[in-house]
């Protein structure tokens, strides 16, 4: 038992110190903005997706990464909002408000090859979420 958990146990241990960077840098480049946000019913495997609203009428779906969390069920005095530092177009960090549980996300659009895709900025290329002004897709 013990040899079947251990490949799993070093493999998300080196997840999370991969990802770990990742919000550092994130979290330097942007500040925490709230954003109205709603969850899809659960249900195939969906539970680990969050619906942002990022501006009336314009919403994002992101998912968690690179483990799957229900932050609907995080301790959350304000479940219908969440904060949000990054880029909307690829992604960044979610937390609960508080800030007591960031989460690295990604945007559904990156994934769906979304042609209608802005170029992405400075800022996202700062952060690690874009090169040569073009968004990267990475889970971590």
């Amino acid at each position: 038992m013990v040899l079947l958990l251990c490949p799993l146990l070093v493999l998300a241990s080196a997840a999370a110190l991969l990802c770990t960077p990742r919000i550092a840098r994130i979290l330097q480049s942007y500040v925490w903005q709230e954003y109205p946000c709603s969850y899809p019913p659960r249900g195939q495997r969906r539970d680990f997706v969050v619906v942002v609203t990022v501006a009336p009428g314009h919403e994002v779906t992101l998912h968690t990464t690179p483990y799957r969390h229900n932050l609907q069920h995080k301790r959350d005095p304000h479940p219908g909002v969440i904060w949000f530092a990054g880029d909307p177009h690829s992604g960044g960090v979610v937390s609960p408000v508080g800030g007591h549980a960031p989460l690295r996300v990604v945007s559904t659009a990156l994934w769906d090859r979304d042609p209608q895709l802005p170029p992405a900025d400075a800022v996202a290329e700062r952060a690690g979420l874009a090169r040569d002004g073009r968004y990267v897709r990475r889970w971590f």
